[in-house]
């Protein structure tokens, strides 16, 4: 799953341990724990800005469609308001016909349509996304957490 998030999160948090583990140095056992709690500072560091910038990510898209959730009600309501402006005038000409002041109402009634077209999809949409976002944000810091639990178990008590 080279496009998953959090393969994208364990690939950062791996190359960081990578690094740390090859450049730790064989030293005392005072100066090899402060080694070892800088090095899984820079894992944890590492993991955390990989999430972070997923999280980036996969959010960019998301103001656009609760934008178009909020404002196309809008924009369908003033399509209405603008096609009921001319039912006045059809009344005022003397043309009291139903199908003279059907057209204008019926106009009225698209543009509502439209923009009910246009809203609940985005809504909807943003609903299932923003939904989705949340489980891989917590998917990504269950994983940080799960992978610096087993680097503090078996990386980093081995070199004590």
């Amino acid at each position: 799953m080279p496009v998953s998030p959090v393969a994208q999160v364990f690939r950062a948090g791996y190359v960081e341990l990578s690094k740390v583990t090859q450049a730790q140095p064989a030293t005392t056992e005072e100066g090899s724990l402060h080694d070892q709690l800088g090095g899984f500072e820079n894992v944890e560091r590492a993991l955390a800005r990989a999430a972070n910038a997923e999280l980036t990510t996969l959010e960019q898209s998301i103001p656009f469609l609760g934008t178009t959730a909020a404002a196309a009600p809008f924009v369908g309501l003033f399509g209405t308001v603008w096609a009921s402006w001319s039912v006045p005038g059809h009344l005022r000409g003397g043309q009291r016909e139903p199908g003279h002041v059907a057209r204008p109402i019926s106009e009225a009634l698209v543009a509502t349509a439209v923009g009910l077209f246009a809203a609940i999809p985005a809504l909807v949409a943003y609903n299932a996304f923003s939904s989705r976002i949340r489980v891989l944000d917590n998917e990504m810091r269950n994983f940080s957490a799960d992978f610096l639990n087993i680097i503090k178990r078996h990386i980093f008590k081995k070199a004590a």
